[in-house]
């Protein structure tokens, strides 16, 4: 009468839904913590530039670089075309030399004269240096010197000392041994510590200031002269340069007459010693010349 109470199979048993959406909510949620953790991971470590970036940047360095290695270079090797100018001083240069800014003054035209000359690298001292001795021929040497530290040349001057006066109709004038003319009026004053032997020209040259009054082989030839008679304690009482002949009259100290001598020649040791000879025979045998003694040919001697 009584039917027995079936119960449902257990495959069949119809799931719990709040139990199953619990667990799907804190699965997906985790799955966002984890997917929002590794996002920012990804986007916290650093990005790193390609490799055409990285070329990029290394050529811009080494231009950067190249530019300033040039612009040391430059301010390095540029020059000032205002040179310091240095005399070197002798006994008788600082009469016979001009002021140190007409130097200067020319040295600066001609490093101005050429945009090569304003750097250590380019410029020709050599050339400046001859070109400004040929414009002051009072200047023995001329060297300019560039500094190895700094912009500012230095340009060192030497003048050649005078070694005899020239005087003349039209004055008196200190030569050097190029016989050119260093000095006239006043400035012979401060030469007169030196004691330069006076040659007296009678043949009426014209001199002109820093140009050359005599050839360098007759200033060679009289001074050559002066030293042989100085060895044998004959000082010179006057030098002539007559007019008409190449010669020198010379007269000594204390004696009646002149020795001629011939100055176109290179024979000045010959032509003293020559004199020498002839005088101390004539000295021997009580012969005192009132005249001249003429030694003008090479190796006869002739007196009066």
């Amino acid at each position: 009468m009584f039917r027995k109470k079936q119960t449902p199979p257990a495959g069949r048993q119809r799931p719990d839904r709040a139990r199953n959406m619990a667990a799907f909510s804190y699965y997906a949620r985790r799955s966002e913590q984890t997917h929002a953790g590794e996002r920012q991971s990804v986007n916290a470590e650093p990005r790193l530039p390609s490799r055409r970036q990285r070329a990029t940047d290394t050529r811009t360095l080494i231009m950067i670089g190249l530019a300033v290695c040039v612009l040391i270079l430059l301010l390095g090797t540029s020059l000032t075309t205002n040179p310091k100018v240095i005399v070197q001083d002798s006994s008788g240069s600082q009469a016979v030399l001009r002021g140190s800014s007409d130097y200067q003054r020319a040295a600066q035209q001609l490093i101005d004269s050429s945009i090569l000359n304003k750097n250590k690298v380019t410029i020709d001292t050599t050339a400046i240096s001859s070109q400004l001795q040929a414009q002051f021929p009072e200047l023995a040497s001329v060297q300019l010197v560039l500094p190895f530290i700094g912009r500012q040349p230095t340009l060192y001057l030497r003048a050649d000392d005078p070694v005899l006066i020239l005087g003349t109709s039209t004055g008196s004038f200190a030569l050097d041994r190029n016989g050119t003319a260093l000095a006239t009026g006043a400035q012979l004053a401060q030469l007169s510590s030196l004691k330069l032997p006076l040659v007296t020209d009678e043949s009426g040259i014209t001199v002109k200031l820093h140009a050359q009054a005599l050839t360098a082989s007759n200033v060679s030839f009289i001074r050559n002269i002066i030293s042989q008679l100085a060895l044998k304690s004959m000082p010179v009482a006057t030098l002539t340069l007559p007019a008409g002949v190449s010669e020198l009259d010379v007269r000594l100290t204390g004696q009646p007459y002149l020795i001629k001598f011939n100055l176109m020649t290179n024979t000045a040791r010959q032509q003293a010693g020559t004199f020498l000879a002839v005088i101390q025979r004539l000295k021997e045998q009580g012969i005192t010349p009132a005249e001249y003694v003429d030694v003008r040919v090479d190796g006869r001697a002739y007196y009066k």
